[in-house]
């Protein structure tokens, strides 16, 4: 059964936790319409995934609001085979925006996870994570921090900090900045709009920007910055 505790009584507090510690999670698919999705990894002892619901304008929203305005979305958040699935999508098109609500996850999973998320709206957040990372957002954040293996996310207008990191890094914004330290291995950035801050990074490191400036320090091996 899902363990299930209900907080929420206005935004930014958690409306569901289910634990994941006896699931041995190896792989991650999340992806929601309007909220964030942070992935975190550890030893697995503290395995769980964290729901967090808000309005879509700020009004704080009592337990039994929320609850009415659930009916208009899919909210399956479930455990098997190794994996975690957490998806939160509406129901139906054109929904009036004031009442749509804002879905966000936090996971905290064993370090060797690999993850598949999206989200149209909020920011995502992975850190301490080996595996294959695949992730975007249509408007929000990128934060990478302490990524071993395949990296590949996007971002259509929010920025992206990458640090710590390495093997196999792609990252990509087609308005923010990138700002990347400390990575090794095959790094490719690009910015269609942002500026780029370099440093530290060694390795195969191509990074580029259409209208930015680009400030680099301490780029070691093959590089190709334009």
């Amino acid at each position: 059964d899902i363990a299930v505790t209900i907080k929420a009584q206005d935004r930014d507090k958690l409306y569901m936790t289910r634990p994941l510690v006896n699931d041995a999670i190896k792989n991650v698919e999340a992806k929601t319409s309007g909220g964030s999705i942070e992935v975190s990894g550890g030893n697995g002892q503290d395995a769980r995934i964290e729901v967090y619901i808000s309005s879509n304008n700020g009004h704080t929203l009592t337990k039994e609001e929320i609850q009415e305005r659930l009916n208009d979305y899919e909210l399956n958040v479930s455990a098997s085979g190794n994996k975690l699935t957490a998806i939160a999508k509406m129901k139906v098109r054109n929904m009036n925006w004031k009442k749509a609500l804002n879905i966000s996850f936090r996971i905290f999973v064993p370090e060797n996870t690999s993850t598949d998320l999206s989200t149209s709206g909020g920011s995502i957040s992975l850190d301490n994570l080996s595996g294959t990372e695949d992730f975007s957002t249509s408007g929000g954040s990128l934060t990478v921090k302490k990524l071993t293996g395949k990296i590949t996310g996007e971002t259509s207008g929010g920025s992206i900090e990458v640090s710590d990191s390495k093997d196999d890094i792609d990252l990509s914004t087609s308005g923010g900045s990138i700002d990347a330290s400390n990575c090794t291995g095959k790094v490719r950035l690009e910015t269609s709009g942002g500026s780029l801050s370099l440093h530290d990074l060694n390795g195969n490191i191509k990074a580029g920007t259409s209208g930015g400036s680009v400030n680099g320090k301490n780029i070691m091996g093959r590089s190709e910055e334009h």
